[in-house]
């Protein structure tokens, strides 16, 4: 049965008048002299929050090495929904050289961060509410610790020199393989006792400091024969800017040679500078 064009616009008044106009008609269809109609209703605009989600920085760098525990990072600023509950999560993880050992609270917001393994994560975190739109925020968080003191030093003091090697520390202080320096402070033993500290500075004032950039041997010169002194090495990370604090650092010592030809023959050679054969004639 089909229907006349003046009753379908009948049907369509009193549908209006009754109030379905308020909703988004969308498909009339007739099937045997009955009229079915369906609709779909109109979806609300999601609104704005009055503020904006975000933690007080998007970068936060947290020490390995400081013992107080689990850090958290707290939003500044949440969003205003007039009551209704907020929800966040981590939607994306992206970049960095590792996942940290990271947990969000979904209720508060708050990330807390356990500094157990070293390197960097990348994060965005969103803020939800029914009825208003989804905001995120991208946050950087690094772990990072101090370098350690060089392994196995070894010297072979010659009459106004030493050969110095060692090497490269296991706990570099950041992930991968990063360049490191090694910078020596050295005094001569004049009857006192220093500490770490005191040598360090003690070198600075009488300029004895050098700075090695990543080999791990140097040849310590202008020594004074048959002559004590006190030696520390510290690694330097330079994409930290970190180094090796007093705490885990040892004063070394060792003995300068008197005259003798042989033995910086020996000092040169235990570095590599020196190459002897000697053939038969």
């Amino acid at each position: 049965m089909i229907i006349k064009k003046e009753r379908f616009l009948r049907i369509i008044r009193v549908l209006f008048l009754i109030g379905i106009g308020t909703s988004t008609l969308s498909i009339i269809q007739c099937r045997q002299g009955t009229v079915v109609i369906i609709k779909s209703e109109e979806k609300t605009p999601l609104l704005e929050s009055a503020s904006t989600f975000s933690y007080t920085k998007r970068e936060f760098v947290i020490d390995q090495d400081d013992r107080s525990g689990v850090k958290e990072i707290i939003p500044e600023s949440r969003l205003e929904t007039n009551g209704k509950d907020i929800t966040y999560e981590i939607i994306k993880v992206a970049g960095g050289t590792f996942k940290p050992s990271i947990t969000l609270n979904p209720t508060t917001g708050i990330i807390r961060v356990a500094p157990s393994v070293i390197g960097t994560g990348v994060y965005t975190v969103c803020a939800k509410a029914e009825g208003y739109k989804t905001q995120t925020t991208k946050l950087v968080v690094t772990v990072q610790g101090v370098p350690g003191e060089p392994l196995a030093l070894g010297f072979v003091p010659s009459q106004d020199f030493v050969s110095i090697r060692w090497s490269a520390p296991q706990q570099v202080g950041s992930y991968g393989a990063p360049s490191l320096e090694y910078h020596i402070y050295y005094v001569k033993d004049e009857g006192q006792e220093l500490t770490v500290e005191e040598l360090v500075e003690d070198a600075k004032t009488h300029s004895q400091v050098k700075k090695i950039v990543t080999q791990t041997n140097f040849l310590l010169q202008g020594l004074d024969p048959s002559t004590h002194y006190f030696i520390v090495i510290k690694t330097y990370n330079v994409e930290t800017a970190r180094e090796t604090p007093s705490s885990k650092l040892v004063v070394h010592e060792f003995q300068t040679e008197g005259s003798s030809f042989m033995g910086a023959m020996g000092a040169l050679g235990a570095l590599g500078y020196l190459g002897l054969g000697w053939g038969h004639g």
